[in-house]
């Protein structure tokens, strides 16, 4: 997986990775039947403090791009909901 920081022009920090189910054995078969086939082969992920987006399919060469390059792959990528962690205690009901 490869993984980038990098500043939009606001001055937010951003974080990229490339995801590509299956590949460190972390996608169990039965989870990768759920994904749109368009995803099969993996997206580019961005995440800042308050927003999550997702691109599909990976651009070439992403990882050499500049910060600017990656703002404007990043203005192409599709805002998702974040996923909140939910402690221990209280995903068990206790």
């Amino acid at each position: 997986m490869a993984a980038r920081s990098f500043m939009g022009p606001d001055g937010t920090s951003w974080q990229a990775w490339d995801v590509i189910p299956g590949q460190h054995g972390d996608w169990p078969a039965h989870a990768r039947k759920h994904l749109p086939e368009a995803m099969g082969n993996g997206w580019l992920c961005f995440e800042s403090a308050v927003e999550k987006r997702r691109l599909h399919p990976i651009p070439q060469a992403w990882e050499q791009s500049s910060d600017t390059e990656l703002w404007t792959i990043c203005t192409l990528a599709q805002p998702v909901p974040r996923r909140e962690m939910v402690p221990p205690a209280v995903a068990c009901g206790g």
